[in-house]
């Protein structure tokens, strides 16, 4: 039976990682030929020219990216907060021109402002519009989206309590078939590795925390620091002025692509993250130990919701950015390595369901089609 050619437009300001899962899944259907749209976020900074991760790997993916530079109602007053609320029409006008110009057959956002923003032109369109929730909260630009989507899919239960019940399906969180191929480590490696990451656009409080400790942790661990590109060049020329014993012992990267996130994973024995519903759901999945760094002003707190679900299972320590210090994180981390047997023997067993989540919410949008 010969497939019908579909087109899906997805979008969402900083979704790449759950996009790519999605995507992987997508393009795999044996029910649609899909071809593949993306809009997301101009920059990973605003006010700044940034590269994002959805910019850097769409394009390599053969799918066509566009950038909208769509305002938001920011959470913490800042010199760009009042120019970002001057900026929400004209990204509702972009989106709205970019929809008119790829007429897809079916919409999916992950949120952010850009996903509200299509989020609206999808139902002006009256186009199909699936909504995920990632958190196990809510999003801000999500709340909102809602009341356009047919279907919501969450990837947690809880979420329940925040979206009218009829339109909601519970699915999980995706994850990429990559980091799901790998297998789950019963024991440290040979060269015991920590993995430092803000997430895709790196966090400046991470790794301000970690430079003065960065020689000590050196000592006796194997670093890869993901940086962002904010502080990429800067933390390039602490390696450089390094000894050559310690120099080689430590990688830098301003981002990691994709397709080479889950072989990062697989070298870390203990990760310190942001706490992104993405990155808690794949290091509860490869029981990997983590020590989580919530955004403080994350909206319902989400951040720190996410990194409870794996504290409650055993397998990750949080800090509270308010308390954070290099001393506690340095402290932290020799906990982790030091309990780190005892921590993945005792681990509970995690029901979130994650394995099947881009299966599940693939098959709804098909639904819809």
């Amino acid at each position: 039976m010969q497939k019908l050619d579909k087109k899906i437009l997805i979008a969402g300001s900083h979704a790449g990682s759950t996009s790519y899962a999605v995507i992987e899944e997508l393009k795999l259907s044996k029910k649609y030929n899909w071809k593949i749209f993306f809009v997301g976020a101009k920059s990973a900074v605003a006010g700044k020219k940034v590269p994002t991760l959805e910019n850097t790997i769409f394009p390599k993916m053969n799918i066509k990216f566009y950038s909208i530079e769509s305002g938001r109602i920011q959470r913490k007053f800042t010199r760009h907060t009042i120019p970002s609320i001057l900026k929400i029409p004209s990204g509702l006008l972009s989106a709205y021109f970019i929809f008119n110009k790829i007429q897809p057959d079916i919409t999916l956002s992950f949120g952010g402002a850009v996903g509200f923003s299509i989020s609206v032109a999808s139902w002006l369109k009256k186009t199909p519009l699936v909504i995920h929730e990632q958190t196990v909260a809510v999003g801000f630009a999500n709340k909102y989206s809602s009341l356009f989507a047919r279907k919501i899919a969450l990837a947690r239960k809880e979420s329940l309590n925040y979206f009218p019940v009829n339109k909601c399906v519970v699915v999980g969180n995706p994850i990429s078939r990559e980091v799901l191929s790998l297998k789950v480590r019963t024991s440290l490696h040979e060269n015991k590795t920590i993995f430092i990451t803000g997430g895709s656009r790196g966090s400046e409080t991470i790794n301000d925390t970690v430079k003065p400790i960065l020689i000590k942790l050196l000592q006796k661990y194997y670093v890869i620091q993901q940086t962002g590109f904010s502080q990429f060049e800067e933390f390039k020329n602490i390696k450089q002025k390094l000894p050559d014993g310690l120099r080689q012992k430590i990688e830098v990267y301003p981002m990691i692509e994709s397709w080479n996130w889950y072989k990062i994973l697989d070298r870390a024995d203990v990760i310190v993250s942001r706490s992104g519903a993405n990155v808690v759901s794949e290091l509860i999945t490869l029981k990997k130990p983590a020590i989580y760094i919530p955004i403080l002003f994350s909206y319902e707190n989400e951040q720190f919701k996410n990194a409870k679900i794996a504290v409650d299972l055993g397998i990750a320590k949080i800090i509270e950015q308010d308390k954070l210090s290099p001393l506690l994180l340095y402290e932290t981390i020799e906990d982790a390595f030091g309990n780190w047997d005892e921590t993945i023997s005792k681990m509970k067993t995690s029901e979130l369901g994650d394995e099947k989540a881009a299966q599940k919410l693939v098959n709804l949008i098909e639904n819809l089609c």
